[in-house]
């Protein structure tokens, strides 16, 4: 039985096109905004979780586990309820705080794969460049950090990715991306389709 609102009908999509144009906009920014952030933050985090210092160490071990292990939703929902009422800021938009939600996602999970990429780098490699006489700063920016962004690169791409596709989650908080702006228009047209 053929159900109204279940047909394709371009001249609805066309007639909206601004508005889809609007949300592509925004979810490209939104994505990009988090690439941009999210991924040297989680660089330096990676690094300095290398200390040996349990002072450094533990704290942010402790954090990324925490962020890595809630979803990317709870999280968003907890950075639009939490964050505002913490600092005191009432009127932050909707845009700038799953920004801070999806950076924060992005940053833990780089931050453990930069650690890993690390700890995978050869002893022997740093040992020679400490022979060179290299610094320990020398060392990591010379020798280890080529060699980690080389093994880093496919594992980003696929982070970059999938931070395009976690940018749908911030429609649950009003943020006009694509998601939200193809419901609203289903919701005025009745077209789900």
């Amino acid at each position: 039985m053929f159900q109204p609102g279940l047909e394709l009908d371009f001249k609805t999509v066309l007639s909206f096109a601004p508005a889809l144009v609007s949300g592509v906009r925004t979810t490209l920014l939104l994505t990009g905004l988090t690439i941009a952030l999210g991924t040297p933050i989680g660089i330096a985090l990676g690094v300095l979780l290398r200390f040996r210092s349990p002072i450094i160490r533990l704290p942010l071990l402790f954090l990324i586990d925490i962020i890595r292990s809630l979803p990317v939703l709870i999280l968003i929902l907890w950075v639009y309820y939490v964050v505002p009422a913490l600092l005191g800021l009432p009127t932050i938009s909707s845009f700038t705080l799953a920004t801070l939600a999806l950076v924060a996602n992005l940053a833990a999970f780089v931050a453990d794969i930069v650690r890993g990429a690390i700890a995978g780098v050869p002893r022997g490699l740093i040992d020679a460049g400490y022979a060179s006489g290299l610094s320990r700063l020398a060392v990591l920016r010379r020798v280890t950090l080529p060699l980690v962004i080389r093994e880093l690169l496919p594992t980003l791409a696929l982070l970059w990715i999938d931070m395009l596709k976690l940018s749908s989650l911030a429609s649950v908080i009003s943020v006009y991306e694509l998601v939200h702006t193809a419901d609203k228009i289903r919701s005025e047209t009745f077209r789900a389709i």
